[in-house]
């Protein structure tokens, strides 16, 4: 399929999430002499946000490829799924829960960076993304499959915005010259 291509494309491989997950959990490949604490906070960030990012992607892409293969299938379930990979449980319906979600990172990050939709703290790559899978759904459901590629396309960059921001922290943190001050705020 079109979503195992570029994912192929990008990493070499289908399986780059599950990969880097496993090789950190047995401390082998690049991993190979990292301690333990390292290697648990790399298995637990890679299946929060490399495994369920990959998988968010694949079910915008699915959802496209079910629109455009005239199935009689619109796409919005697919949809559906992604934005609660996304979103997770734990968010409730307003989004002020305590998630562990990608969601849940670029609200945690938003402050740090200055990112927060003005007078909250919701994230606006957040605000951005829901409204472009709502656009997403709606275009799917009316069977408008080019809306639905507009829109996936401007989610995509929204799901990223917390992962940069999240290593630009880590590297603060770890920094040896007291980065680590500066990372929280």
């Amino acid at each position: 399929t079109t979503r195992d291509v570029i994912t192929v494309a990008y990493w070499k491989k289908s399986d780059a999430a599950h990969s880097f997950v496993r090789s950190a959990l047995k401390g082998q490949g690049v991993f190979g002499g990292w301690d333990g604490a390292s290697r648990r906070e790399l298995m637990s960030k890679g299946s929060a946000y490399q495994i369920v990012r990959q998988n968010v992607i694949s079910r915008l892409a699915s959802g496209v490829e079910q629109c455009t293969s005239f199935s009689g299938m619109t796409g919005v379930y697919a949809w559906e799924a992604a934005w609660a990979l996304f979103a997770g449980s734990l968010e409730g319906a307003d989004g002020k829960g305590k998630g562990e979600s990608m969601y849940a990172l670029g609200d945690k990050r938003c402050p740090q960076f200055g990112t927060c939709v003005s007078g909250t703290r919701v994230a606006r790559n957040n605000q951005l993304a829901l409204k472009a899978w709502q656009d997403g759904i709606r275009a799917l459901a009316s069977g408008d499959c080019f809306a639905a590629v507009l829109a996936q396309r401007k989610i995509l960059p929204q799901l990223t915005v917390p992962l940069i921001q999240g290593t630009l922290r880590e590297a603060y943190e770890v920094d040896p010259k007291g980065g680590a001050a500066l990372a929280d705020g």
